[in-house]
C-alpha cells in the first residue's frame, strides 16, 4: 500500500456509511499501529532535518550545485515522510470513526493538520 490519502478517504467514507465497522478494542489495537508508524516518521523526520541545509561545500560553482541538489533531496525525502505521517493519522482517524470513537478522530485528525504544515514550501 502507497501513502496514498485516497485509501484513507474511501476506509472513513466507509466507517461513516456503516459498511467497515469495528470494536473499540479492535479499533484501538489497529490505530496505534497506524500512530506508532506516524511517531516513527517523525523520528526520520527530525534526522533528515539536518540534512536539508549543508555546508562546507566550498565556493566554487561546481560545490554549490552539488549542495542545492543534495538539500532538494533532502527536501524531498522530508516531504514524503510528512506525507507518509500524514496519511497514517488519516488512517487512524477512519479506524477509530469505525468503533464510534469520535475523540480520537478528531484527535487523528488534528494531527494529519499538523503535519500538512510541515511540508517545505515549495520554491
Amino acid at each position: 500500500m502507497s501513502a496514498d490519502p485516497a485509501y484513507a478517504r474511501q476506509l472513513f467514507a466507509a466507517a461513516e456509511a456503516g459498511t467497515f465497522v469495528l470494536t473499540e478494542e479492535a479499533a484501538r489495537e489497529c490505530a496505534g499501529h497506524f500512530s506508532w508508524y506516524a511517531d516513527r516518521l517523525v523520528a526520520f523526520q527530525d534526522k533528515i532535518k539536518e540534512q536539508r541545509r549543508l555546508a562546507g561545500f566550498g565556493g566554487f560553482e561546481s560545490a554549490g550545485e552539488l549542495q542545492a541538489g543534495f538539500e532538494a533531496k533532502a527536501d524531498q525525502g522530508y516531504d514524503a515522510l510528512v506525507h507518509a505521517e500524514r496519511v497514517a493519522h488519516q488512517m487512524a482517524a477512519a479506524i477509530y470513526r469505525a468503533a464510534g470513537l469520535l475523540g480520537e478522530v478528531d484527535a487523528a485528525n488534528a494531527a494529519a493538520q499538523n503535519a500538512i504544515a510541515k511540508e517545505v514550501p515549495e520554491q
